[in-house]
């Protein structure tokens, strides 16, 4: 529920660019969802290499980044044409680095 009510609040359309911060299952469903409501390009972050690879295997995403790369603001404006239109923080800590990284890019 916590993943549906997410998409339903923020009103991604057609052709959006999410990018969803945490590869937990919250972050997995916010990816799924996410798709199916349209979005164009669905990308992950995660500091655990761990975490990235078994996300990987699931498959959900359209990329995967490394959240602890210090270029990483670089390689999301790269990858998205300018930056992402919708972000999702699924790690429960709103100071996290990435969330700062990309509300920065502004």
């Amino acid at each position: 529920m916590v993943a549906y009510h997410a998409i339903r609040r923020s009103e991604i359309k057609l052709h959006d660019k999410v990018l969803v911060v945490g590869s937990g299952i919250i972050g997995q469903m916010l990816g799924e969802l996410s798709k199916k409501a349209g979005a164009s390009y669905v990308a992950m972050s995660e500091v655990n290499d761990v975490k990235i690879q078994k996300a990987k295997e699931i498959g959900i995403f359209d990329e995967y980044f490394d959240g602890t790369d210090s270029q990483r603001a670089s390689s999301f404006k790269k990858a998205t044409d300018g930056g992402f239109d919708i972000v999702f923080e699924a790690v429960g800590a709103a100071d996290d680095p990435m969330v700062k990284t990309v509300v920065g890019m502004n």
